[in-house]
């Protein structure tokens, strides 16, 4: 009758001449949950990412959120106006069906609370989306649990281009319905194509290389006449225990999004 876990022990009787009783019985979690996705979304200051997602949030009538910031001074709404701070414990962030984290560092979310993030995602199925910034995320969590959520690691050989970086769909993300921008694959590809050209992605974070088990949905790939065409990770994600992260390693799809809604 309220959102909150739920731990049950199931357990069969044995039979006859069985050979072992020993995976008779097990423990089953259930999160309960709002009938509404409530997300929380949290940056350090009203970045364009931050407020494009906001406006968004807000035209969604099965959407509830959460807001957090805190330059030039902590602000919240919802279950975080109280206090204006991140959730501290496990069972605060599991109020939450998805949390989206900006560019905020540790004197935001302390070790404690990136370990209570880690039990919500790897035991309690939470889901983390994670938006890289120039300022923290997630270079200045190193080392600590929350870089060992993300699906990216640091990529030493990396050197920002000035002539920026185009994105391109993977194949993993050619089969996502959430990806296509048009209802076929071939007109969303010449989409994020003519997008890429008309505004390209200008800054991407160091931690752009993918992880062994990481998904890439959107890469991104240097304009320089002449580089190398390795794909970076612009949009990537994987399973960590029970739930799932995903990181984005340039705050900017409100500009690739901007002439196509």
């Amino acid at each position: 009758d309220k959102p909150g876990r739920r731990e049950f022990r199931v357990q069969i009787p044995e039979i006859r001449d069985e050979h072992s009783a020993t995976n008779n019985v097990t423990a089953v979690a259930v999160n309960v949950t709002d009938a509404a996705l409530r997300i929380l979304i949290c940056d350090s200051r009203a970045r364009w990412e931050y407020q494009y997602l906001v406006n968004l949030f807000r035209r969604q009538k099965q959407i509830e959120f959460d807001q957090l910031q805190f330059f030039p001074d902590p602000t919240g709404t919802g279950r975080r106006e109280a206090t204006a701070e991140l959730p501290r414990t496990a069972d605060e962030w599991a109020e939450y069906r998805v949390v989206i984290l900006g560019d905020i560092g540790p004197e935001q979310l302390n070790v404690e609370g990136q370990a209570a993030l880690r039990e919500y995602i790897v035991d309690r199925g939470g889901s983390l989306i994670a938006i890289s910034g120039q300022d923290a995320m997630p270079q200045s969590f190193t080392p600590g649990p929350l870089l060992d959520l993300l699906p990216v690691e640091q990529n030493s050989g990396f050197r920002e281009d000035k002539a920026g970086y185009r994105v391109e769909m993977t194949a993993e993300a050619r089969t996502m319905d959430a990806m296509r921008l048009t209802d076929d694959v071939v007109s969303t590809e010449t989409v994020w194509r003519e997008m890429s050209d008309v505004l390209p992605v200008y800054w991407l974070s160091e931690y752009n290389r993918p992880k062994p088990a990481s998904e890439i949905l959107l890469s991104a790939i240097s304009n320089r006449s002449g580089a190398v065409a390795t794909p970076m990770a612009y949009l990537c994600w994987h399973r960590t225990g029970a739930g799932r992260v995903a990181f984005l390693s340039s705050p900017s799809t409100y500009q690739l999004r901007m002439r196509n809604g």
